[in-house]
């Protein structure tokens, strides 16, 4: 998540932290700046070189958030920007909605851990130690600033969205809170008269949060018990890595690519370059020709679950145009 464009939020946080509470007050904040710059530079200077945007595909990850007319994954795979233009119509609209769906599932968005939201809570007690008082307000700082880059450009409850970073804040939240809990059970009497007592409250936070997996458990036992002769319980990911890895590499030579629903599977398990499927014919022959024109022909097309799988008959032809039979 740390590699994510989005994670730029994060460091913007930390930098207005820094310019407070380190001395001499903005050496360290500027410092931050240059060391930003000299990550980025490189790959914003690559980008330009290979694309027409010194943003590169990371441009397109704004549809997600403040375009109304199209997906990111359709953006993605439309060979003429032109025709999809970022519109902003209603963002005040979309970002509110986008700030309360992070406020409503907040527990969620970091990762079922119950206690990880107690860290707000825990702004408000008086830590004794200073270096511990203060680095709660970075990550506040820190987490505001992430929280308003995923209303911008979007975030959703879904377990698999790239925008949500909350989670990145999940285990530091989680230590605060669980030092607050810890400080008001040390003071209940009962618990101080009895030590035996005194890490119990571990036990049942532990168990909380894996309830939703041991209630859940028997079920998908059960499950790979009764599919175990029939193949299993399907991949999800659809991801199966023998096929890619295995197969498809020794059918396709390095210099050679295909296309795919899945080509970031293809380039992961097989090691090969591979294309996302366009919607349209002409966006397919366009590409076909480019990609022959630079010396790696494609070969073929690869069809996974991804889309035939674990899609809804009536989102096939929005999402897969001419190739809707295919599919």
């Amino acid at each position: 998540a740390l590699t994510h464009w989005l994670a730029i939020w994060v460091v913007f946080g930390y930098i207005v932290f820094a310019a407070f509470a380190f001395r001499p007050r903005g050496i360290v904040a500027i410092s931050i700046l240059a060391l930003l710059a000299i990550a980025s530079i490189p790959t914003l200077i690559r980008c330009s070189n290979h694309s027409d945007s010194t943003l590169g595909t990371g441009y397109l990850v704004l549809y997600k958030g403040l375009g109304d007319t199209q997906t990111e994954d359709a953006v993605m795979r439309t060979d003429d920007l032109g025709s999809t233009p970022l519109r902003l119509d209603g963002i005040i609209l979309k970002t509110l909605r986008t700030t309360m769906l992070q406020a409503t599932d907040i527990i969620p968005f970091l990762g079922g851990i119950v206690i990880a939201p107690i860290f707000f809570i825990a702004l408000f007690h008086p830590f004794k130690r200073p270096s511990i008082a203060r680095f709660r307000w970075g990550i506040v700082l820190m987490w505001a600033l992430a929280a308003f880059g995923m209303a911008l450009f979007g975030v959703s409850s879904k377990t698999l969205d790239v925008n949500q970073i909350h989670i990145v804040f999940a285990p530091i939240m989680t230590a605060y809170g669980l030092a607050f809990l810890s400080i008001l059970w040390s003071r209940i009497e009962f618990i101080a008269a009895n030590p035996v007592m005194r890490n119990v409250h571990h036990v049942l936070i532990i168990l909380l949060c894996a309830a939703p997996m041991i209630l859940d458990m028997p079920q998908k036992v059960r499950m790979g018990l009764d599919r175990r002769d029939k193949g299993g319980v399907p991949w999800w990911p659809p991801y199966y890595a023998p096929a890619l890895n295995l197969g498809l590499k020794n059918w396709i030579k390095p210099e050679q690519l295909c296309f795919s629903d899945q080509p970031w599977a293809v380039a992961w398990y097989a090691d090969r370059m591979s294309i996302w499927l366009p919607t349209t014919k002409n966006g397919f022959e366009k590409l076909e020709r480019a990609a022959t024109e630079l010396g790696s022909a494609p070969v073929g097309i690869l069809i996974s679950p991804t889309s035939h799988g674990s899609k809804d008959m009536r989102s096939l032809p929005e999402e897969y145009g001419d190739f809707t039979s295919l599919v």
